[in-house]
């Protein structure tokens, strides 16, 4: 076979060397591993959503500076539950922030154990502080306002002192019948809390020193004594919950109505089957919430056997000022006021839903440049005692509706408001118009860029 000889004036490419392209490939993938790392390790992120809704509140970000000591949080979700993911979600950014912060996400239906130790269930979260003393809160829900609150509660030096108010015939924490309020003041001991009793028979001073007080239906209508202490103690960042009765002949709404509440005499009678105890008509039982306010986030029903109700309303004038109900009955339900054969009477009765707890947090700026402060006033009005009591403690959701409510009376400042910003549902209208727009850009569009591009690709392999 003959071969042609090479002409020397033609030049033969020659292979190029694959080294640099190596290096230059390694070089991008270090590049990139370390940006992650750096990334990663900095914390940095960028949230571009209009309402911030991706990113912690400023409340939370103060209260995890404050943590140093290693926290985990776990929350109960079965595999398929919806809100598994967005939990995760939430609790990687409390991660993300503090890296004494760990969490772990359970099935409750499978290490039943553990949810039991914790004394959370499926839907809800635990804090669990990992230091020597091991304490545990729980989050009712799994968003942010309530882990942080948990965590809040974890990091504060001492829950406070609650005292239980004396002197006309109040229910006491030393009475171990069916009728006293023993096992609450366990409960809330159990909590961390100080209990004691607060003297009001002589007026001034017995509230010295308390974090938030409980008026427990009295039996005898308070001194004026009494009325004005409990009043003077609620206008200096005082805080307290109370609790009526409708069997009282007591009329409580003299130390409440500055801020907006008042009882309503009479008994609630509720028609809704499925909203009472069995056939009797003067216990309701309550699921309805304003979930706005933690004393109630994600309660479930509260039993009240025998309730009166509650109003609230705004006084005018005080923009400090927020009044509030946090839990209603349902439109069956209606005020009886006088006892009569348990039929509505348009004429004397109050017809449903009724408010029957209500809320006032009353704040204003005191004083000015570096002794300005803030005084914050509190209170939590019921139309039932009964439920707090011995007998009734432990049915439904009643013991942990006293504790969140001391809870929400007694927490740290800056939890009130740590609320998350939600994003805004932004609906679509698909009009005709819009639907030929999507129709257009999805079928030709979108497929001619692919075109485009390979054409242009063809292109330059070709060397055109």
């Amino acid at each position: 076979m003959a071969v042609t000889p090479r002409d020397p004036d033609v030049a033969v490419p020659r292979a190029r060397p694959r080294a640099p392209l190596l290096l230059a490939v390694a070089a991008a993938v270090v590049v990139a591993v370390a940006s992650v790392v750096g990334a990663e390790r900095s914390r940095v992120q960028w949230d571009l959503t209009s309402e911030r809704s991706a990113t912690l509140s400023a409340e939370t970000l103060r209260v995890l500076r404050r943590l140093d000591s290693r926290v985990r949080i776990t929350a109960f979700f079965a595999r398929a539950d919806a809100g598994r993911v967005e939990a995760a979600t939430l609790l990687s950014r409390y991660r993300r922030e503090n890296r004494r912060i760990s969490f772990r996400i359970l099935d409750p239906v499978q290490l039943p154990g553990e949810s039991q130790r914790l004394g959370a269930g499926r839907g809800s979260a635990a804090v669990e502080s990992l230091g020597g003393d091991r304490e545990i809160e729980v989050a009712p829900l799994p968003i942010e306002i309530d882990i942080t609150s948990a965590i809040a509660r974890l990091v504060r030096p001492s829950p406070g002192t609650v005292c239980f108010t004396t002197g006309h015939g109040e229910r006491s924490v030393d009475d171990e019948s069916l009728t006293g309020l023993s096992q609450a003041a366990k409960l809330l001991r159990d909590n961390g809390y100080t209990v004691r009793t607060a003297g009001m028979l002589s007026g001034a001073g017995g509230l010295s020193g308390c974090d938030a007080a409980v008026v427990a239906a009295p039996v005898n209508q308070p001194s004026r004594d009494a009325v004005t202490a409990i009043t003077e103690y609620l206008s200096g960042s005082g805080k307290a919950v109370v609790l009526s009765d409708p069997l009282s002949a007591a009329d409580l709404t003299p130390l409440v109505d500055r801020w907006g509440l008042s009882f309503e005499k009479g008994f609630v009678l509720e028609a809704d089957p499925e909203s009472r105890l069995q056939s009797d008509l003067v216990s309701p039982i309550v699921s309805r919430y304003t979930r706005s306010n933690p004393a109630v986030r994600g309660l479930g029903p509260t039993y009240f056997p025998g309730l009166q109700a509650v109003r609230a309303k705004h006084p005018g004038g005080r923009p400090g000022l927020a009044v509030s109900a946090v839990a209603v009955t349902s439109r069956t339900a209606y005020l009886e006021r006088s006892l009569g054969d348990g039929r509505f009477n348009p004429e004397t009765d109050l017809e449903g839903p009724l408010e029957v707890g209500a809320a006032a947090d009353d704040s204003e700026v005191t004083g000015t440049g570096p002794a300005a402060g803030i005084r914050r006033t509190r209170i939590l009005a019921w139309g039932d005692v009964d439920f707090a009591s011995n007998q009734f403690i432990p049915e439904a959701s009643n013991g942990r509706l006293v504790v969140q409510a001391v809870d929400w009376l007694t927490q740290p400042e800056d939890l009130v408001a740590a609320v998350p910003s939600f994003p805004k549902v932004r609906e679509l209208e698909l009009t005709e118009a819009r639907s030929r727009y999507i129709l257009y850009v999805t079928a030709i569009v979108v497929p001619g860029l692919f075109l485009i591009a390979g054409a242009f690709l063809w292109l330059v392999r070709r060397g055109l």
